[in-house]
């Protein structure tokens, strides 16, 4: 899962904020030439591994990246593929 947060008003896409959740034994992103496994996060250029979020499920997901950007849901998204629950406008 990926979650994101991005910057447009340079007219260009920044990264403002990103949380990658994934299993310990997927490859998901390049770091100095090293390759890591599993969970991390992006706050502007600056990466870090989060294995603690490791296989999180999408609820648990979706918390730290609400915590992260301060965002607070009017209503709770219980499943994200369901174009009636979740749609961005």
């Amino acid at each position: 899962m990926n979650f994101g947060l991005w910057d447009t008003s340079t007219g260009s896409w920044e990264r403002v904020y990103q949380l990658t959740i994934a299993d310990p034994q997927s490859p998901t992103h390049s770091e100095n030439g090293e390759t890591w496994f599993g969970s991390h996060e992006h706050v502007g250029p600056e990466a870090t591994q989060r294995m603690d979020l490791d296989s999180a499920d999408f609820q648990s997901a979706l918390q730290v990246f609400c915590e992260a950007v301060r965002l607070r849901l009017e209503d709770p998204i219980h499943d994200p593929l369901d174009p009636k629950q979740f749609r961005l406008e």
